[in-house]
């Protein structure tokens, strides 16, 4: 595969990926609001006892920003990578 080909690719990986991503961070959060208030606890119940269970927009408040990892390694691998190309690319002007 030529090297305007992959770079196309990449960009096109690139492009989904940060579509599925804002469509999971925007999406979700609703899903899991609308979700909570679907069905109410009743005061008293096991389900409420001590008020212990969680919120699935509390749950997802909570493990979001892990996501943002994998988001942040992903782009310096790409810093990276542009670098190496471009260093590629001179050594062969030279």
């Amino acid at each position: 595969m030529s090297d305007s080909k992959k770079t196309i690719a990449t960009i096109i990986s690139l492009v989904v990926g940060l579509v599925i991503m804002v469509v999971l961070f925007q999406v979700v959060p609703l899903v899991g609001q609308s979700m909570d208030d679907a069905v109410t606890i009743p005061t008293g119940s096991a389900w409420d006892e001590n008020n212990v269970s969680a919120s699935g927009l509390d749950l997802w408040n909570s493990t979001a920003p892990l996501m943002y990892i994998p988001i942040v390694m992903l782009l310096i691998g790409l810093i990276i990578a542009g670098i190496m190309v471009i260093r590629r690319d001179a050594d062969r002007e030279l």
